[in-house]
């Protein structure tokens, strides 16, 4: 198993983001937490926890979709988009009580059991750590939980599981004043608009 390289492969992930399917499913996923989000009009960075991270350069580059503290949220999201992007994986999702990262498998009907050299995992809001770090939280916070899941309809997952546990959790909604970006962050952007730089 080995993280997906996403910032060789991003380029790949670029075009989809206006895709009709990968904005339902940012808004679906998004406005759990904020239903004032609307894709295109914000980024998934914007609705996850503000960290000591220095913005992203561009809206449109893999880190303006990393959403800290919510990868519950943007997993579906990257799944719908790697599925877009490299048909030739196999996609799903791997859902444990702390974290959710997307699995890639080639020919999963041809690979021997727990073979997992065919597998790569894109795990949003770490793919930029070294490999190391990133396998090794996968293995701690997924493959450690007995009661990890595979999902890969993406609407179920969205509905049965992330829906209810965020109604859950999280009764009161916060208003959309309280994640916008710190003031300037994104002062060289109009509304919408996509800067296709990386």
């Amino acid at each position: 198993m080995k993280p997906y390289d996403l910032d060789k492969k991003w380029r790949k992930f670029k075009p989809y983001l206006d895709h009709p399917e990968v904005r339902r499913i940012e808004n679906l996923t998004m406005q759990l937490m904020h239903p004032e989000y609307v894709a295109g009009r914000h980024v998934p960075r914007e609705a996850g926890k503000c960290i000591d991270v220095p913005w992203p350069r561009s809206r449109t580059g893999a880190k303006a979709y990393q959403c800290f503290g919510y990868c519950h949220c943007i997993a579906p999201v990257i799944l719908a988009l790697a599925r877009l992007a490299d048909p030739k994986y196999e996609w799903c999702l791997l859902n444990a009580v702390n974290h959710t990262v997307v699995l890639g498998v080639i020919d999963m009907e041809g690979t021997p059991p727990y073979d997992d050299s065919n597998w790569v995992i894109i795990d949003i809001n770490s793919y930029d750590e070294s490999p190391e770090s990133i396998i090794e939280q996968f293995t701690n916070e997924i493959m450690g939980d007995p009661t990890y899941r595979i999902e890969d309809d993406l609407d179920n997952y969205i509905f049965t599981r992330l829906g209810p546990h965020f109604k859950s959790q999280y009764p009161m909604r916060p208003s959309v004043t309280g994640w916008q970006p710190e003031e300037g962050a994104w002062e060289h952007y109009e509304v919408g608009e996509r800067n296709e730089t990386t």
